[in-house]
């Protein structure tokens, strides 16, 4: 009878060692405290200058794209009008390029090209009539001088006869090169005339047009600009938030980049707790926390956003697990809902499930 008792115990004992090995851990939360914070947004203006409105004050809640101050900026709506001139401008040089000339713009220059070339043929023909007079006379003159100075050997022509026609001489050789010139000229003003008419009928080269089309990107990029700092006299809400701070009135000069108000998003918050060492590794990214602050007895659902990589150490040579219990690292809880009774500030407990790996 003893061996039969004595061998239940055994069996006993063995079956509650292997249940205990097999058997999940209890669970055991741990909690973490933390004040609750909320983004925070500085809204300014690139361009500054003086506020003409004021749209809101503190405590209003404003949504996105509201209209919060306006400047007084007439010099920007001038800038802005002169760019979309310049604009409108290069729009009409680029189509005046891309179209060409209108068939009956290209009849009045075959018109006028007639007129023009016919008189710059007579042009050239005159001149290359006076170039071959002006020659003759040239060698005319040459060979006078060269007759009256073999005479001169002979004391047959006085000296001052055989300078005059010296002189006669290089003279023509001027007016021969005048001519010349002359003629020159006319040839280039009958090129002119016709290359004229050629340009009307052949239309604008397309480099023309690539440069137009540069002039033109060029001013939309002005009109873009001038836009963009117009705009910019308008300070709207990036999101729906509440004004927190805000001292502004209409006719305060402000620089530019100057923060104007401080705005509060109206999102849910976050808190960020410090978690020790010893249980971190018991806290996820994403993990499903709650949150409890003492002024109200609902808890608020809250999910962990952030596990800093960097761990505070308090002190700051750590060597018993007692003082490993100082060394904390800093976890992001977002609050996943909105609840209006929470406000910046507030300092609330995150209570963490303690994962059983």
């Amino acid at each position: 009878m003893k061996r039969i008792v004595l061998l239940f115990l055994v069996l006993l004992g063995g079956a509650g060692t292997i249940t205990w090995q097999f058997m999940p851990h209890v669970a055991h939360a741990f909690s973490a405290a933390g004040t609750i914070e909320a983004r925070t947004i500085r809204i300014g203006s690139k361009i500054g200058g003086r506020i003409a409105e004021v749209h809101m004050q503190e405590g209003d809640r404003v949504h996105a794209g509201d209209r919060l101050i306006v400047f007084d900026a007439p010099e920007l709506l001038a800038a802005l009008e002169q760019a979309r001139a310049q604009r409108a401008n290069a729009v009409a040089q680029l189509a005046r390029l891309t179209h060409g000339s209108r068939p009956e713009e290209i009849a009045e220059a075959r018109a006028n090209a007639g007129k023009t070339q016919g008189m710059r043929n007579a042009e050239v023909d005159q001149a290359r009539a006076e170039l071959e007079r002006a020659q003759v006379d040239l060698g005319n003159a040459e060979r006078s001088f060269r007759r009256a100075e073999a005479l001169r050997t002979r004391d047959l022509v006085s000296h001052q006869s055989l300078d005059d026609l010296e002189a006669r001489w290089h003279t023509q050789q001027a007016v021969v090169h005048a001519d010349q010139e002359a003629l020159a000229a006319a040839k280039a003003r009958l090129t002119a005339a016709q290359a004229v008419t050629l340009r009307m009928e052949n239309g604008t080269r397309p480099e023309d047009i690539d440069a137009g089309r540069a002039v033109l990107a060029s001013a939309e990029a002005a009109v873009q600009e001038a836009e963009a700092r117009y705009a910019e006299r308008e300070v709207r809400a990036p999101t729906e938030a509440i004004v927190e701070v805000f001292d502004q009135r209409p006719g305060d000069l402000v620089a530019a980049g100057a923060v104007l108000a401080r705005l509060l998003e109206n999102r849910p918050h976050y808190l960020m707790v410090y978690v020790p060492e010893t249980k971190i590794g018991k806290v996820v990214v994403g993990q499903s926390v709650d949150v409890q602050v003492d002024a109200f007895p609902k808890p608020v659902r809250g999910r962990v956003e952030q596990i800093r990589e960097e761990a505070e150490f308090l002190p700051r040579n750590v060597q018993t697990s007692d003082e490993r219990e100082h060394q904390v690292i800093g976890v992001k809880v977002g609050l996943v809902e909105i609840d209006p009774h929470l406000h910046p500030g507030m300092t609330a407990e995150v209570t963490f499930p303690d994962v059983v790996p």
